[in-house]
């Protein structure tokens, strides 16, 4: 599939250099043209075809049908791409969780609610979004460049909120044996909760611009640069980042009311 798709990468570029850099006459590079959009055409559809087929032997296999999804686009998209990709159907799954009032949070599971800065920024980039679409409508004369400009305004903001909808709809949440954190639709960790936990509040700052620290067995979930709360492990415990296996002592990351998640953690192991 990754060979498929690698070629479909090269006839588009072959294309637009043909279209764009004028190389060769009209009468040459039509029919050239033409070659290479049935050629994309049928690589594409292969592609199509071919992860369809794949998530459907999945789910009958009774993977979720999401995460089929994921594992067809990793065989056939390059890594970067299929970042870009999972982004993109994330941000829409979210707004559609938010639209349906469907958390992603098991039925005997405890939300956790995290991103309060970041919804307040992000209600900012609305309000600022929303003026741009007006002035855009009221400013622009020409009818072209004005319908452009307002796909592209009103397809950024429907991001912008498909973002905020992440970090409702994807919660952290505890359990009667995990705790489990997130980070909008991108990743997620799963922590084990034993009697031999301790939990801590206390602003951190992220030593690198990175959303996810792992280092000296100390893992941080960072959330605008920082942490306010950590849970301590007993030594080189297995905790998951986003399915991988890992081991930790320590976890830091973000959450909303920090005092309300420790006497949760206590009330669940007991202390």
């Amino acid at each position: 599939m990754k060979q498929f798709s690698h070629a479909l990468a090269i006839v588009l570029v072959f294309e637009l250099i043909l279209v764009f850099g004028q190389i060769l006459p009209p009468h040459v590079a039509a029919p050239m043209i033409v070659v290479t959009e049935c050629t994309a055409f049928f690589l594409g559809s292969s592609i199509i075809f071919r992860a369809i087929k794949e998530v459907k032997s999945r789910a009958k296999s009774g993977e979720r049908v999401y995460t089929a999804i994921e594992h067809s686009l990793g065989e056939a998209l390059p890594p970067k791409a299929l970042f870009m990709v999972k982004h993109e159907v994330g941000i829409f799954v979210s707004l559609g969780r938010l639209i349906a009032r469907k958390k992603d949070v098991p039925p005997d599971a405890v939300e956790i609610k995290y991103g309060h800065q970041m919804r307040l920024l992000l209600v900012v980039l609305i309000a600022t979004g929303i003026v741009e679409i007006v002035a855009v409508e009221l400013l622009v004369p020409i009818d072209a460049l004005r319908w452009i400009i307002l796909f592209i305004s009103i397809y950024s903001l429907l991001w912008i909120i498909g973002l905020m909808a992440a970090t409702i709809v994807y919660p952290h949440y505890a359990t009667s044996d995990e705790l489990v954190i997130r980070f909008f639709h991108h990743h997620t960790i799963r922590i084990p909760i034993t009697p031999e936990c301790c939990f801590s509040i206390g602003e951190r700052s992220a030593t690198k611009n990175k959303t996810i620290i792992h280092k000296d067995e100390s893992l941080a979930l960072n959330v605008l640069g920082s942490t306010n709360a950590s849970v301590l492990l007993p030594e080189k415990t297995e905790i998951t980042v986003d399915g991988v296996p890992v081991s930790a002592s320590s976890v830091s990351f973000s959450v909303d009311a920090p005092e309300t998640l420790r006497r949760r953690i206590h009330r669940i192991v007991g202390q």
